[in-house]
C-alpha cells in the first residue's frame, strides 16, 4: 500500500458510494454519493441524486484517529498486525522490568 493514499473507497455498488479522504488542506472529508430510487423515495420525485458530506478540521483529526484506535483495538499486537497487513510503517518496542 502507498503511503501517500489521500482516499480510500469504503464501498461502491449501483446506486452509490462512500469515501473517505484527506483534503488538500488537511481536514478529514467522508462523503457518500446516492442515486436512484433510494434517493427518490427518500427526497421525492424530482430527486436524482444525493451527495453528503462530513468534514473534520485538520486540528481535530488526531482526535479522530484516537477515538477510532481505542474502539477498534485491544492489544498493542492487535495493533501492530493491523498496520503490517496494511504495510503502514511502524516500530515495535518493548521494556520488560525484571
Amino acid at each position: 500500500m502507498e503511503n501517500n493514499i489521500k482516499k480510500l473507497e469504503i464501498y461502491k455498488d449501483d446506486s452509490g458510494c462512500l469515501i473517505v479522504g484527506i483534503e488538500d488542506n488537511g481536514n478529514l472529508e467522508m462523503a457518500s454519493f446516492d442515486g436512484g430510487k433510494s434517493v427518490k423515495e427518500f427526497y421525492g420525485e424530482g430527486a436524482e441524486d444525493c451527495e453528503y458530506f462530513v468534514k473534520v478540521d485538520k486540528d481535530d483529526k488526531d482526535l479522530v484517529l484516537l477515538w477510532l484506535i481505542k474502539e477498534k483495538f485491544k492489544l498493542t499486537t492487535d495493533f501492530e498486525k493491523w498496520l503490517n497487513e496494511k504495510k503502514i510503517p511502524n516500530k515495535t518496542d518493548m521494556w520488560v522490568n525484571s
